[in-house]
């Protein structure tokens, strides 16, 4: 059992996390997973199974009220692909620890960065049925990423953002399909290796910040525009994946 002090600092990278999750759709794990990876503060694998479980609780409180604006075809064209994926991306995780740490930090910020900056150039909502080649990669691509990182949504985002045509529509399709995705691999990975009784302890603890920050932005939504939070968490994002890759690049001088 982690000290008060870590905990404390967990529960609000969580509660951020949370917020921006409930008002955008989207970036729970880049955000927890890249401040935790930049600080070192628990590891990689620990900090997966941390936001599975909150991503879980977090999208069933969402979809609870919403579930009625999720896009079912869209659903049902990445799903299926991206759980095969998302098994190949958990069983690279360990392979791809045991090599370097420093590396896989900045493979990871590598991916906050450029998925960040894809986000804030998604393309406007376009009328029609989402295009099944598209949806196809985009859940081979965010199955691989939320196997490893327990972040499927970059590849994901972008599409979804790209054919499907209202906001309520856009994030609960999204809070749907990245619930799935991470349910499936919170239920794999332990079936592989379970965690340990200190990481359960600590995602039961961090619940309540998680249920809490999600109601009161369902209640009281920013004054913002959604272009302007997706603006802020992008910036936030691209620091968190600099700061990432540092170690790796100041080691080859």
């Amino acid at each position: 059992m982690m000290d008060v002090g870590a905990l404390t600092s967990l529960a609000v990278i969580a509660g951020v996390a949370s917020y921006l999750q409930t008002v955008t759709g989207f970036a729970f794990g880049l955000v927890f997973m890249g401040t935790i990876a930049a600080t070192g503060m628990i590891g990689i694998e620990d900090g997966a199974t941390i936001v599975s479980i909150l991503v879980m609780v977090n999208g069933t409180q969402i979809l609870v009220t919403n579930w009625r604006h999720v896009s079912l075809k869209s659903f049902l064209q990445i799903v299926p692909v991206a759980l095969a994926a998302t098994v190949a991306g958990a069983l690279l995780l360990p392979f791809l620890l045991a090599k370097s740490l420093v590396w896989l930090k900045f493979i990871l910020g590598l991916v906050v960065i450029v998925s960040s900056l894809r986000l804030l150039h998604a393309p406007a909502s376009a009328p029609g049925f989402p295009r099944g080649p598209a949806m196809t990669l985009s859940g081979l691509a965010g199955g691989i990423m939320g196997g490893m990182f327990a972040i499927p949504g970059p590849p994901i985002v972008y599409v979804i953002h790209r054919y499907l045509r209202t906001y309520p529509e856009i994030r609960a399709t999204l809070v749907a399909i990245f619930s799935t995705i991470i349910g499936f691999r919170l239920v794999f990975s332990s079936l592989v290796a379970s965690p340990s009784a200190g990481i359960l302890v600590t995602s039961l603890l961090l619940v309540p910040v998680a249920i809490t920050v999600t109601a009161l932005a369902q209640r009281y939504p920013p004054p913002l525009t959604a272009r302007m939070m997706t603006a802020i968490t992008v910036f936030l994002l691209v620091l968190i994946g600099l700061i990432l890759m540092l170690p790796a690049v100041a080691s080859l001088f």
